[in-house]
């Protein structure tokens, strides 16, 4: 990274230092309810998920400083937080929501790849990491299953609100 990207990236941490804070904490929760109204059917809105993907690029960037500046403890910690965050992201039982989680989930495994060849992640940490993701663990992390009944549910939600074959 050049020294002009750097001081640039700095500048844009330095100003985010706080909202950053909040991802942190944020992050902690397993299980999220987004409150969303199925009634809506097809017009439901999902509005939490460009903020979460815009949340995980900065933590990237926030990643890539620690990694720069070979602080691996400050990197896992963040991987951490940009995992959880991955698996938050699919937990409203909507197809697209879950594709946000893995798309989610693969910003934090090219950081996690560049932790890896920068040789920040020894054993210790890769285990201490994979401990800390166990909601990424298993056979549907994203929770694909989930959303396939959502998506059954928002459907009849629409099909049910019809007055009429016109409607339709």
């Amino acid at each position: 990274m050049s020294q002009g990207d750097r001081a640039r990236l700095d500048d844009i941490l330095a100003r985010t230092a706080g909202f950053r804070g909040q991802l942190a904490a944020a992050a902690q929760v397993r299980r999220c309810d987004w409150g969303l109204d199925r009634s809506q059917g097809f017009e439901l809105l999902l509005p939490h998920l460009s903020p979460m993907r815009r949340a995980a690029r900065l933590l990237r960037a926030q990643a890539v400083a620690q990694v720069d500046d070979g602080d691996g403890d400050a990197a896992m910690q963040t991987l951490v937080s940009l995992g959880s965050i991955a698996t938050q992201a699919g937990q409203d039982g909507i197809l697209v929501s879950s594709l946000v989680g893995t798309a989610i989930g693969s910003v934090f495994t090219e950081t996690g790849t560049l932790a890896a060849e920068w040789g920040l992640i020894d054993q210790k940490r890769a285990t201490a990491l994979l401990d800390a993701l166990g909601p990424l663990k298993g056979d549907d992390p994203f929770r694909y299953g989930e959303a396939v009944k959502g998506e059954w549910e928002s459907t009849k939600a629409s099909i049910d609100g019809l007055k009429s074959d016109d409607d339709l």
